[in-house]
């Protein structure tokens, strides 16, 4: 009401006429007005707070991100299929994401990079990312920027322990769990080092880029011949596979060594072994320098075996040592052919060196265990001693030899286990004679034979014959070694072999079987769920929960 009730004046704001003094009634004061507006302000600045946080992101599928889309926000969720890129100065970071329909390209900028980096939040090849950003459509295809680096989650896929020789390009974006011998280390262009790693199975390249050197820190100094682990995803380099490490920090180096060739005795080898990585040693014999290198034959047990190194590994073997007839050499190479005759070619210096020549035969006197010391490491000795501990590793297994003066370790890699004439009387108290190299592990001498026949039974060990009540074990019984029978009412592989839950009517328990027990199992593939078994092994207990550990193949049989 803008008149007076009064006198019919006009009075405007007034909340009393100017001119009669009469107070107007009805009005809202201006003092109301601007307290309301406030509130009504406050109250839409909530609504609109709680409708922008509480509404859901949209999740969209990459093929449907069409025109229309942009500059929208979305999530989107797919696996990491390139990258990451970085680019230093500039603090660029830009990967690739597929999920399943589409593929888009994913960058940061120096803030949101930055955060990235510092919460360990950077996508990697082989990872599953959820990522929430603005979408941009161009010419040449959509692509997402990362607004809030805290909306963008990393799933990592647990690592799956491979040998190098069976991965392939089936194997694409797997993450995987690798062990080798670094064959070479070489640098094709500037911001790349490429590591060469080999094992008994094959060699497999590893590519470590600037960038993720940059990301993650830099390399370790590597060198020809050590041994290392690597944690990686395969990826593709044309049509071959290689492992690319997710940081520098997913290469370990270890102290024992990875072995890259099959030990093989002079004059066995054949045309069907060409192409193989073997270890050979012998008598140098027919010796003969030649334009492009140097022939010879190794001689041992009048078994002969020919030998081609070329020029350039000769002259690097030449700079520690010389080649002379009458030498025992232990050569590391790749069997050939050449004019229908087997060859032996060394790819690395250090494949060939020069060893004590081996006296005597299996009957050789043997050396007492308690004389040995750290001046005898490199040498070939002969030990006999009763084995009074087992334990099995993912590559091999380990013994413990006892002969009264003295314990060592006696380590069987895969490939010398295999070639055991007798290995099923191996067994805790049975004798063995072990003629091997000693060599040096945590401040610990150990023998390492270089083949099954280096590894004889003397006397075979008694196995437990009495089963023990799955019901009467307890915790206090860990570090025991019993033999159960029961049957599988469970089985469950994982990345290093077979979970199996085991019942013998009066209890359950977990049995473990490493990939290297059970890959060696007769009638492994009967071991099934309802498939009747008896496990020999040491009690364990993981997670509050009682297992049981073979440490040998032959300590599991599948009965029916």
């Amino acid at each position: 009401m803008s008149h007076c009730s009064s006198c019919g004046r006009y009075t405007g704001p007034y909340e009393a006429c100017p001119y009669c003094g009469t107070r107007q009634s009805g009005r809202i004061s201006i003092r109301t007005v601007k307290a309301t507006a406030i509130v009504l302000s406050i109250v839409g600045l909530i609504a609109l707070w709680a409708a922008a946080t509480g509404s859901q992101i949209p999740q969209v599928k990459i093929g449907q991100i069409a025109a229309t889309a942009n500059m929208a926000y979305v999530q989107l969720f797919g696996r990491v299929t390139r990258g990451p890129d970085y680019y230093a100065e500039s603090d660029y970071l830009a990967f690739t994401l597929d999920d399943g329909t589409g593929e888009i390209r994913v960058s940061a900028y120096r803030n949101e990079t930055d955060d990235l980096r510092l919460h360990d939040r950077i996508p990697s090849l082989g990872d599953n990312v959820s990522v929430v950003g603005t979408v941009r459509v161009r010419d040449q295809g959509p692509s997402l920027t990362i607004n809030v680096p805290d909306q963008v989650e990393v799933f990592r896929p647990e690592p799956v322990r491979r040998s190098i020789g069976s991965i392939n390009t089936d194997d694409y974006l797997l993450r995987v769990l690798i062990r080798g011998q670094v064959w070479s280390v070489e640098s094709p262009y500037e911001g790349l080092t490429l590591i060469t790693l080999r094992d008994l199975t094959g060699v497999i390249p590893v590519p470590v880029g600037l960038d993720l050197q940059t990301l993650t820190g830099s390399l370790l100094p590597l060198e020809v011949g050590q041994s290392v682990q690597i944690l990686g995803t395969v990826d593709l380099y044309q049509d071959t596979a290689q492992v690319v490490p997710v940081s520098t920090r997913d290469i370990f180096l270890l102290t024992e060594p990875i072995p890259i060739a099959h030990v093989r005795d002079v004059g066995t080898l054949t045309p069907g072994d060409v192409g193989k990585m073997v270890s050979i040693e012998g008598q140098v014999t027919d010796l003969a320098h030649l334009p492009f290198g140097a022939k010879f034959t190794l001689n041992n047990l009048n078994a002969e075996e020919t030998i081609l190194i070329w020029e350039y590994i000769l002259s690097q073997i030449e700079g520690s040592m010389v080649l002379q007839m009458g030498d025992w050499l232990r050569v590391v190479g790749e069997v050939s052919l050449y004019n229908d005759e087997v060859e032996v070619i060394p790819h690395r210096a250090i494949d060939v060196h020069t060893i004590d020549a081996l006296q005597g035969d299996a009957e050789a006197a043997c050396t007492s265990i308690g004389d040995l010391s750290s001046d005898n490491l490199r040498e070939i000795t002969t030990l006999e001693g009763r084995v009074i501990e087992i334990w099995s590793f993912a590559g091999g297994f380990r013994l413990v030899l006892d002969d009264g003066t003295g314990q060592i370790s006696v380590l069987l890699w895969l490939p010398v286990f295999d070639e055991l004439p007798d290995r099923t009387d191996m067994d805790i108290g049975s004798l063995m004679r072990v003629t091997g190299e000693l060599n040096e592990y945590q401040s610990e001498i150990q023998v390492v034979p270089l083949s099954g026949t280096d590894a004889t039974i003397v006397e075979a060990a008694q196995l437990e014959t009495t089963p023990t009540e799955i019901k009467s074990l307890t915790p206090a019984d860990v570090g025991r070694r019993v033999l159960i029978q029961g049957r599988i009412i469970g089985a469950q592989q994982f990345s290093g072999g077979y979970r199996f839950q085991v019942s013998d009517g009066t209890g359950e328990i977990i049995a473990i079987l490493w990939e290297n027990v059970y890959q060696r199992i007769d009638n492994w593939t009967s071991a099934e769920v309802g498939a009747q078994v008896e496990i020999l092994g040491l009690v364990d207990l993981y997670g509050g929960v009682l297992e049981i550990l073979p440490q040998l193949p032959h300590h599991v049989k599948i009965l029916h």
